[in-house]
């Protein structure tokens, strides 16, 4: 193994750029990995990293955590419902599969996932929700708000 040169290496190091999270909105996004963990409490959790794939903030990186919860008919409701968006239907649990298969059939899926900002920490994003990726108009953060209609001309 040959020795480093940190000093040239240095010197051709580029400056890191800040991060700054996406603005709230609504973008396409792509799973690139699902890897299956263990919360602090021992539950089975989905740690989802998602590219957002179309517009001005595509190859952009948003991270999801979906957690498995069976005290929780709520939570389960959601996490089911977010499982199907991504490909991994009823059907697909009724065959009872291993976490390792859970994971491996949502790599690849393409949803929206609608993204605001952390409550507690607005300098991270939160995937609040994903749905279906079809549609009729692209997922793109929400544009300004349009100014008002004016009002109808008098015909008088």
């Amino acid at each position: 193994m040959g020795v480093v040169n940190y000093a040239q290496l240095m010197e051709s190091a580029e400056e890191p750029q800040a991060y700054t999270p996406l603005p709230p909105g609504v973008y396409d996004v792509r799973v690139e990995s699902a890897e299956v963990k263990q919360t602090k409490t021992g539950k089975v959790m989905y740690a989802l990293t998602l590219v957002v794939t179309s517009g001005d903030h595509a190859k952009r990186k948003l991270w999801n955590n979906m957690v498995v919860s069976p005290e929780s008919p709520k939570a389960m409701g959601f996490f089911f419902r977010d499982m199907a968006v991504l490909g991994a239907t009823r059907e697909f649990f009724q065959t009872d599969p291993d976490e390792s298969a859970v994971a491996a059939k949502i790599i690849g899926a393409d949803a929206k996932a609608r993204v605001d900002l952390q409550s507690n920490d607005p300098t991270r994003n939160e995937v609040r929700g994903l749905q279906p990726a079809g549609g009729s108009s692209p997922a793109q953060a929400p544009a300004a708000a349009a100014a008002a209609p004016a009002p109808p001309k008098s015909p008088f």
